[in-house]
């Protein structure tokens, strides 16, 4: 799924894609038999088309910096909950993936 070649954006994709693998496997995975759920999928993969569209390309800042929102408000809804808990286990499930993003968080000027 993780077709475009900008590295950036790939480890935005895979950060987006565990948070919410993470969320699901705590909040979904007993009441569904499919990992990660629909729900979650639906989810994943609009974060994923929102990447991909991004109007500032390899210039993209920090989705929590942006001044652009492009999430509609109803998936702001969903991926908040899934920041809010995947966020601060970052560091202890994904390290790499953490200490990348926070690298990227503080390079942006």
């Amino acid at each position: 799924m993780m077709s475009i070649s900008n590295p950036k954006l790939k480890n935005e994709k895979s950060t987006v894609e565990q948070m919410i693998k993470m969320y699901c496997r705590k909040h979904h995975l007993e009441n569904n038999t499919r990992f990660p759920c629909d729900e979650c999928e639906n989810l994943l993969d609009y974060a994923f088309l929102k990447l991909d569209k991004c109007v500032y390309g390899e210039k993209k800042p920090p989705c929590n910096k942006c001044s652009t929102h492009c999430y509609n408000q109803r998936m702001r809804n969903k991926i908040r909950p899934v920041m809010m808990y995947s966020g601060p286990r970052m560091f202890y499930k994904h390290p790499v993936l953490a200490i990348r993003y926070m690298i990227n968080k503080m390079n942006f000027k």
